[in-house]
């Protein structure tokens, strides 16, 4: 793990889906100031033969306001740019974030943690749009918030990933598993490359200030440092999941810079109407 310094701080978004339609029910995000932002360590070798500089981020989410079956609808993360040179904006270079949602975790395990796939799929960022090149330890927020405070990542509102299709999970524990891929060119193939990761947050670098825990949900490793998965221990990493022995922690309260999104309740959709119209009544009343 290392310290990320900025060149570049920039919010975007991969949707465009009104707020009233999304439950913010995970958030170890929009509170995390930038002097907790860390890269995960670099990784340079693994068994499959390739490099890799924890291509595969991870961990557990205990989600707010879940207590049975629901659908998710998407997320907000980052994408970091540590490989060591700026990345063109020539046409066709393309990130690729690959996501897996799973249902049961079992930490226990002397093999992979996750099981019961709930759903994953595909996004991609068109870096050859950008008016400048991604410079090198720089990251982009995906998100669709409003610009928060200096210092600190997007406020929350709509997912930056939305989903196709709303992935349906069994209760409030999830798993959960990002991947970066890069294509420099449009006749070129999506590859994992060393560097291109997802911040974490911690608080384990000398003389960094404590971190602090998700403020919406509760991060699924033990108090008080929390954790993450990361790539690569095995080759079972590569596909979403990961070995037994990958979790690590970066200090106090560490874990994966992510907030998610649900779809609400009928119940909560009955609530939140009933309140809009006393709202309303009081109003026409004043």
């Amino acid at each position: 793990m290392r310290k990320l310094a900025l060149s570049s701080l920039v919010a975007l978004s991969l949707s465009g889906v009104a707020q009233a339609q999304n439950v913010l029910v995970y958030d170890h995000y929009s509170n995390v100031p930038n002097t907790n932002w860390f890269i995960p360590a670099a990784i340079t070798t693994n068994p499959t033969g390739t490099t890799g500089g924890n291509v595969f981020m991870g961990g557990i989410s205990l989600l707010a306001g879940v207590t049975g079956p629901t659908s998710l609808r998407g997320f907000d993360l980052s994408l970091v740019n540590s490989t060591g040179a700026a990345i063109p904006n020539t046409p066709g270079t393309t990130a690729r974030l690959n996501f897996f949602i799973w249902n049961t975790i079992d930490t226990g395990t002397t093999s992979t943690v996750f099981s019961d796939l709930a759903g994953s799929g595909s996004v991609n960022l068109d870096l050859g749009a950008r008016p400048t090149p991604l410079a090198n330890n720089s990251v982009l927020f995906i998100t669709a918030g409003a610009t928060g405070p200096v210092g600190f990542p997007p406020l929350a509102g709509s997912p930056g990933v939305v989903f196709a299709t709303p992935i349906a999970i069994t209760d409030e524990s999830i798993g959960f598993s990002f991947n970066w891929q890069l294509n420099t060119g449009p006749d070129g193939a999506f590859q994992n490359v060393n560097g291109l990761t997802t911040l974490i947050t911690g608080s384990g670098a000398t003389g960094a200030p404590t971190s602090v825990p998700p403020v919406v949900g509760t991060n699924g490793f033990a108090l008080p440092n929390l954790g993450f998965f990361r790539s690569p221990d095995t080759s079972t990493d590569y596909a979403g999941n990961f070995n037994s022995t990958s979790s690590r922690s970066a200090g106090n309260n560490s874990g994966v810079m992510v907030r998610f999104y649900a779809i609400p309740e009928p119940t909560t959709l009955t609530l939140a109407a009933a309140a809009g119209a006393m709202v309303l009544r009081r109003k026409r009343k004043a």
